[in-house]
């Protein structure tokens, strides 16, 4: 009995150690890269700032620039509400 449970965790011991390599596969180039603005990085800098100067504590902030208006005109903002050019 003690021998078929230790051959049963030695299988399974080997079994897991192939596992990993059937997730693994190649990341095609260019799929995740972007061109960022340079108010992009001013914006991702200053959230992460934040979030080292109150590491227990923080908000879940996220910033959004707007540079062409369109946030105003998908989001229920009150009538005359200009998001243009606007953090």
């Amino acid at each position: 009995m003690k021998g078929k449970g230790l051959l049963a965790a030695f299988l399974l011991a080997v079994g897991l150690c192939f596992v990993p390599a059937f997730g693994y596969g190649e990341v095609r180039h260019g799929m995740w890269e972007r061109n960022a603005t340079k108010m992009e990085v001013s914006l991702l800098e200053a959230r992460v700032t934040y979030m080292m100067y109150n590491p227990t504590n923080f908000l879940s902030v996220r910033f959004l620039h707007d540079p062409v208006g369109i946030v105003g005109g998908t989001r229920k903002f009150p009538e005359g509400v200009d998001t243009e050019n606007k953090i």
